[in-house]
């Protein structure tokens, strides 16, 4: 999309992040680079920055859709919607505990 930009953030407990996820992290950079966009992996924030990030993540809308793969995507997903929201939100409870 030309003439704008992003910054793609990589976002997990330092936990989760390996030396050997050096080269995952390399290759997502390079693809954010190609879209025009900045990347970082981070594994920890101060305290506060977590109401900013919830803040500036809840500005973030009209969301855009490009591919319209969401239908086919939740049409795969066993159980549909409500099944994949049930699955993210414990993937955020495992991942911040």
């Amino acid at each position: 999309m030309p003439g704008e930009s992003g910054w793609l953030f990589d976002v997990r407990p330092e936990r989760l992040m390996a030396p050997q996820d050096a080269l995952k992290f390399a290759a997502a950079g390079q693809v954010a680079g190609g879209c025009g966009w900045q990347y970082s992996a981070v594994a920890s924030w101060r305290p506060h920055v977590h109401s900013v990030l919830d803040f500036l993540s809840s500005q973030r809308r009209p969301l855009q859709e490009p591919m319209r793969l969401q239908g086919e995507f939740l049409a795969a997903v066993p159980g549909g919607r409500d099944a994949w929201r049930a699955h993210v939100r414990s993937a955020a409870r495992m991942s911040s505990g």
